[in-house]
């Protein structure tokens, strides 16, 4: 499953580092189609503090690696190699790995209003307790505010989504999830010409991304179509 999950994200060119970025978040499926896959594996989680299985499976690596994510495996094997790679700033990550999954629940079919808005409050707040708690340096700072700026999407609060936009490209501006959820803010609310600015610009510093490539075409037929 989770090759099958990792097999639509798109081959990432550019740095080392940016190389490195990426395989650390590679498994973080992208978008809310992604995250929909991640929608039916939460069906028979017995109570909202808990996590199936299968969304535990469906978490990245990291995740696996680390202490108060999943009650059935408090205490699972430590990981040097992530342990070096976050360093300190590996104490908090266990509330981003369950910010994913209150994300991925709030797309749930037949949750309520009142479910979905405490889904998307829980995980902007385990998003934002790792921003806060983590160092200026942590690899995962684009990812969060990406994050964030995916569930401002969702409340439909462009303030906060503009804001975590700007957060997300400034931590990393070869961040190319982040272009993507501001285009698509932008587009859904009738600001196509933004829109395909922010995508260019996203593919400025990502050049080759997939997913950018084809948000654009799909902004561009759309806007076309609206012409006529």
């Amino acid at each position: 499953m989770r090759a099958f999950l990792t097999s639509f994200l798109p081959r990432q060119s550019g740095t080392r580092a940016a190389r490195a970025a990426w395989r650390v978040t590679r498994p973080v499926v992208y978008g809310a189609t992604v995250v929909q896959l991640l929608v039916g594996a939460c069906a028979h989680a017995d109570t909202q503090n808990d996590m199936t299985k299968e969304e535990y499976a469906l978490l990245p690596e990291f995740c696996h690696h680390k202490a108060w994510v999943w009650a059935q495996n408090m205490n699972p094997p430590r990981s040097e190699k992530w342990e070096n790679y976050f360093g300190k700033d590996f104490l908090p990550v266990h509330h981003y790995c369950w910010g994913l999954v209150r994300l991925a629940r709030s797309y749930r079919a037949g949750r309520t209003s009142q479910e979905r808005v405490w889904d998307l409050r829980e995980a902007d707040g385990g998003f934002l307790y790792v921003i806060q708690n983590s160092s200026s340096k942590t690899p995962l700072l684009a990812e969060l505010w990406t994050r964030r700026l995916q569930v401002a999407v969702l409340q439909r609060n462009e303030l906060a989504a503009a804001d975590a936009y700007r957060a997300a490209v400034q931590a990393d501006p070869k961040y190319w999830r982040a272009y993507w959820w501001w285009g698509y803010w932008l587009n859904r609310n009738g600001r196509t010409a933004d829109a395909v600015k922010a995508v260019e610009e996203g593919l400025r510093n990502a050049p080759g991304t997939a997913g950018l490539e084809k948000q654009l075409l799909e902004i561009r037929g759309a806007g076309k179509a609206k012409a006529k």
